[in-house]
């Protein structure tokens, strides 16, 4: 039997136009059985954070931009990933998806009204750091000591107060109120009501591309440590995204004077290894666990663990410098900048004391 290239070609044609339709039928029965909650199937959520990949590339977002070259491979990329997952994961079709409330307390180890937790392989004596003085002298009138930058400016936050979140939940924003540039914006006036000169960075670093961040925003801290000499502390201000399975997302959350805010969690690098450490790295875990234990101090709950672990984060780039995640994306913008006020104070005072 001779069958002809045309046949061929109308045979496939043919084959290809109804398995297409197979498929469109089977992801329609998909998609409204899962908004009734019949089917909770882990492949959707795949399906979904394609589909967010999909929407940020035509939107230009930062979502999953993760071609970096061999020698960007380094902690901070990797965490990119990390945090590109966490926030595109269990958006399931139509799915709506848990977020749990929890306040972070026992996490590694104890000291006085704190916790810290040490992932670097090397011993950390706290008493030890915490008895060396910083040395941050109430700076003159007019002369900046402090600068606030957001590698990843356009984390933002949950809108609202809720329990649930669904497949239009895009915690990325790059209107300044909605993201971690109003919570920078609270430290500012709280240092600068305590007359303690800040500038705030508000640069996005993240765009066009998500990758390659911290390069970008390594410029900005360089050109004003370089502007700015009499700069003594330096804070790259981010939220965090926490998935656990069968709670969902994580909010971490306390309240204080009756209100909700945010919980915090300061970082502190020692370089990309336990043998490779960068020459300030001491400076920037003293100063990390003096304001760890003053945030508790003036405001008990407010701290998670303060995480001091084997990266840089440009946090090699000039002693006194320090990352801290303050809340997740689905935490409230109220919930943040209240917060951003109680770590704007408690970094003030430290000034105060020296």
């Amino acid at each position: 039997m001779v069958i002809s290239k045309k046949g061929l070609e109308n045979f496939f044609a043919l084959f290809f136009s109804f398995l297409t339709l197979i498929l469109m039928l089977f992801f329609a029965i998909i998609r409204v059985a899962s908004k009734f909650n019949v089917l909770k199937l882990d492949f959707l959520g795949v399906i979904s954070s394609r589909l967010v990949f999909f929407k940020s590339t035509f939107n230009k977002q930062p979502f999953e931009d993760l071609h970096e070259t061999e020698a960007d491979l380094d902690d901070e990329t990797l965490t990119e990933k990390y945090v590109e997952k966490q926030e595109t994961k269990n958006n399931s079709l139509g799915q709506k998806s848990k977020i749990t409330e929890i306040k972070y307390s026992a996490n590694g180890t104890r000291f006085e009204n704190f916790y810290f937790k040490n992932t670097t392989g090397r011993e950390v004596e706290i008493k030890d750091y915490l008895s060396r003085k910083l040395n941050l002298k109430t700076p003159k009138k007019g002369e900046p000591a402090v600068l606030i930058y957001h590698t990843h400016t356009t984390e933002s936050y949950n809108s609202c107060d809720s329990e649930y979140f669904d497949e239009t939940f895009y915690p990325r924003s790059q209107n300044p109120s909605e993201n971690v540039v109003a919570v920078g914006k609270e430290i500012a006036k709280a240092l600068e009501e305590c007359g303690i000169k800040t500038i705030h960075e508000t640069t996005i670093h993240d765009l066009p591309s998500y990758t390659g961040s911290y390069s970008r925003s390594a410029e900005t801290v360089k050109a004003n440590v370089k502007k700015y000499p009499t700069i003594k502390i330096v804070l790259d201000i981010h939220r965090d995204s926490i998935l656990d399975g069968a709670n969902g997302k994580i909010k971490p959350v306390f309240t204080i004077n009756g209100q909700k805010a945010a919980q915090i969690m300061i970082i502190c690098g020692c370089g990309a290894s336990s043998k490779s450490p960068y020459p300030n790295w001491e400076k920037n875990l003293t100063l990390a666990l003096h304001l760890q234990r003053q945030c508790e101090n003036l405001f008990p709950g407010v701290t998670r663990a303060l995480l001091h672990s084997n990266v840089k984060y440009n946090q090699d780039l000039t002693p006194g410098s320090l990352l801290i995640e303050v809340g997740s994306d689905v935490n409230t913008p109220e919930e943040a900048k209240r917060s951003g006020a109680m770590v704007g104070k408690a970094v003030s005072s430290l000034f105060s004391k020296a």
